[in-house]
């Protein structure tokens, strides 16, 4: 979890350096969704006009954030996630977790229709080779072979433990009867299916001309082809200061372009593109925290009957917050978590399967069903 936290500060923090204006417009979201929470928990506003007050205040985020961007270090915004995700994690849900990712699913939605409209009517054909061979230079710049790496790789969307302390530690709380679950579960599932065709059609359509719109901005020459574009892409990228995210963010706008929806200004679908990216990143930033939060408190269980004091300290919700925080955004502030990464997919099958185990004996041993055999 702590390694989620250093790599997700990292791409959020890129992109923020790179577009202001994204940033502006999150930090006006969350400014947002507390109000929203207010009218929501506090007021007892009627929830489908404060829904309609929290679209147009979400709006107006965007366009305030086009409007007024807030340029800042890199270094600046580790200081600025590290605050963030400590309180975040630390206080109620109902107060800014909820009602943001409230807000988060009108912005997933919205940019899913616009990317569908512009895919579906854009698409040319992919830029970027649907092959480049069985084992790309990929991982720690070595030779990967699409097998068994391609799970490790898609990570959380292939198997995934880092959702399994999610289910159980934040969803699994909020449901209004169990049985929810299944539909949020899968619903979840293939929404996110959806989202990542998106993405990946966005970049395989128009990332080759995101890569030479910004090398002409540059006067920088590359050649990029099916048989040099594993061992080069990510070289090519990182001289011209194009994370993966920043990416996406420029290969959807040009997609949008592309098509009858050019009337929108290509500055605020950039900026929607990485709301898309930076409000998705930002929720599983402090969740984990959360996790973080929780698991350190249930480790630190042993000490309760032989050091009390330490165990009241370590599972204090703010110091149990800090520690996991602290941690992570050092890791991504020194660029230290690169070194480490790799092991993620690994780490996060690992938990996966201990939690597919766990379900199994829960079910045979609690529910006497037979169906904990087929796990």
């Amino acid at each position: 979890m702590i390694l989620v936290v250093a790599a997700f500060a990292a791409i959020i923090g890129g992109m923020f350096v790179k577009t202001p204006s994204i940033a502006s417009a999150y930090l006006y979201k969350i400014i947002a969704a507390l109000i929203l929470g207010v009218l929501i928990y506090r007021v007892k506003m009627n929830f489908g006009l404060a829904t309609i007050i929290g679209v147009a205040m979400l709006g107006f985020a965007i366009w305030l954030g086009v409007e007024t961007p807030i340029a800042a270090s890199y270094m600046t915004w580790m200081w600025v996630f590290f605050f963030y995700i400590f309180i975040v994690s630390a206080i109620p849900v109902n107060v800014l977790l909820q009602p943001r990712d409230y807000l988060n699913s009108w912005l997933l939605y919205a940019g899913l229709v616009l990317g569908f409209a512009a895919a579906m009517f854009a698409f040319k054909g992919f830029e970027v080779p649907a092959f480049a061979g069985f084992s790309p230079v990929l991982l720690g710049g070595k030779p990967t072979p699409f097998w068994p790496a391609i799970p490790l790789v898609i990570a959380c969307g292939s198997l995934s433990g880092f959702h399994s302390l999610v289910a159980s530690g934040t969803s699994s709380k909020q449901l209004d009867k169990e049985t929810d679950g299944l539909l949020i579960g899968y619903g979840a599932m293939f929404m996110e299916g959806f989202l990542s065709t998106i993405v990946v059609v966005a970049i395989a359509g128009f990332g080759y001309t995101a890569l030479k719109t910004a090398a002409a901005a540059k006067a920088m020459e590359f050649t990029l082809n099916a048989s040099n574009w594993g061992a080069t892409f990510t070289g090519i990228s990182g001289k011209l200061g194009l994370s993966k995210a920043n990416l996406f963010v420029q290969s959807y706008a040009d997609m949008v372009s592309a098509t009858w929806l050019s009337f929108i200004p290509a500055q605020y679908v950039k900026v929607l593109a990485g709301m898309w990216v930076a409000s998705f990143a930002m929720t599983t930033l402090d969740t984990t925290n959360r996790l973080a939060r929780y698991c350190l408190s249930e480790m630190a269980a042993p000490l309760k009957e032989s050091t009390e004091g330490l165990y009241n300290f370590l599972t204090n919700r703010w110091v149990a917050s800090i520690i996991p925080a602290f941690i992570g955004i050092y890791l991504a502030a020194s660029g230290n978590w690169l070194v480490i990464w790799g092991s993620f997919g690994a780490a996060n099958q690992l938990i996966a399967s201990i939690a597919l185990m766990t379900g199994a004996a829960y079910v045979a041993k609690k529910l006497k069903s037979g169906f904990a055999n087929a796990a």
